[in-house]
């Protein structure tokens, strides 16, 4: 199955361009090999060298211009060549779409006349964090951001936040209570960051654009000193994605290839190990006292444990025709787990013979919830819950109507790029 979000074919009916959703690249996909070719900007090089169009719902219009949601929100258009998949510079047209979270679509569409129909609003991925205790929701001292993927040490006393900028991704961190915040790193790609138990160290993979070269390092925020843990060959996609540490030493994520796979890292040894613990498995979770492997199937529509020094038998904590899971452990005997899109589990577990898996209960329900790629919460030592709230739907009263707007856009596209 292909990950293409909102595709749009080409003249060639096996390809399709697809952008949004995890990352904010615009690609082409290949249907009959499953390939992804980047659309590259116009940059001395060749897309070798070249950075790559960030944007989300690419359109393809009379077969040499291309339209996007850029991941601030504006409309914007450019030349494209669907041959060599090169863009031209780009021009913004449109401020203030409607641009929805995650998939970063547009509100709009473009009728056969030329005419451009819209909704005015805001770009919704540009959101606060807010941290839920005992049924009380309270926003993090955060400025709402473009927030992709986030950690939160165990003092409670700082984040680290991966967020979507404009040429790439950066990493930040932000001290809850000094209200500081600096950039630690910046790449085209950047996974889920994770503090060691003593929180003076992040643990994080990031890679180049098309997710290649990635490398898993290990490294205090408030130094530029890396320490290189793991590295991936030239032309392996995806990194480790690790969401648990435990006892200082062993930690526990996947790795989103072709096959998914969880993995366990063993940080004394050296260099330390990468090993498969389950396949077709992702968001893997251990357990605090290292007895449960909590993890799903790549389909998101189950949810099991596992005992960790036998991943190969499953007991079924819960299963959904939807889309749920990402399961996080609130403690040694309570795991926590999401459903599409706007409540979370609490579900006990024991010892004991049979299916050591409780009964699933609602924790916590918020309309507003905003998806984030890969994990899209996260839990924090003193029992809380933290996710990104989209902002309030207000009905719409009206649409915006521009006549004649394609040709409008080509003129604009063509003086931008003589």
């Amino acid at each position: 199955v292909s990950y293409c979000l909102l595709p749009q074919p080409l003249p060639d009916p096996e390809r399709v361009l697809c952008g949004g959703g995890g990352d904010q690249f615009v690609f082409v996909r290949d249907l009959r090999n499953g390939s992804n070719s980047y659309v590259h900007l116009p940059l001395s090089g060749g897309p070798d060298t070249a950075s790559f169009l960030r944007g989300a719902q690419p359109r393809l219009i009379d077969g040499r211009y291309l339209t996007y949601m850029s991941v601030g929100g504006e409309l914007r258009a450019t030349s494209f060549d669907p041959q060599t998949y090169a863009s031209g510079r780009s021009v913004t047209l449109i401020a203030g779409v409607r641009r929805e979270a995650y998939t970063g679509a547009g509100q709009y569409d473009v009728a056969a006349n030329g005419t451009i129909v819209y909704v005015e609003g805001a770009n919704a991925s540009v959101v606060p964090l807010v941290k839920v205790v005992a049924g009380e929701s309270t926003p993090l001292a955060i400025e709402p951001s473009y927030f992709l993927r986030y950690d939160i040490s165990r003092d409670g006393r700082r984040v680290a936040a991966v967020v979507e900028g404009v040429r790439e991704q950066e990493l930040r961190i932000y001290n809850l209570v000094s209200g500081r915040s600096h950039v630690w790193l910046r790449h085209a790609w950047i996974g889920e960051p994770m503090w060691t138990p003593a929180g003076d160290r992040l643990l994080v993979s990031f890679a180049g654009y098309g997710y290649q070269l990635w490398v898993t390092v290990m490294g205090s925020p408030e130094e530029t000193r890396l320490d290189t843990l793991f590295h991936g060959p030239p032309g392996q996609e995806w990194g480790p994605e690790f969401v648990t540490y435990h006892a200082d030493s062993l930690v526990v994520g996947s790795i989103w290839g072709q096959p998914t796979i969880s993995v366990a890292a063993n940080l004394t040894t050296k260099p330390p190990t990468l090993d498969t613990i389950a396949v077709n498995s992702v968001f893997g979770s251990l357990s605090p006292d290292g007895r449960w492997l909590a993890h799903q199937p790549g389909g998101m529509q189950q949810i099991f444990l596992s005992p960790y020094s036998r991943t190969d038998q499953r007991f079924l904590v819960s299963s959904s025709d939807g889309i749920f899971g990402e399961p996080q452990w609130l403690s040694a005997t309570e795991l926590v787990f999401w459903e599409c899109c706007t409540s979370w589990y609490r579900v006990r577990v024991s010892a004991s013979g049979g299916n050591p898996a409780g009964q699933p209960a609602v924790w916590h329900t918020d309309a507003r919830f905003s998806d984030t790629p890969g994990q899209s919460y996260t839990l924090t030592p003193d029992g809380g819950l933290v996710y990104a709230q989209a902002p309030e739907r207000k009905p719409v009263t009206y649409l915006r109507v521009i006549p004649n707007w394609v040709e409008q856009m080509k003129r604009a596209v063509d003086e931008a790029n003589q």
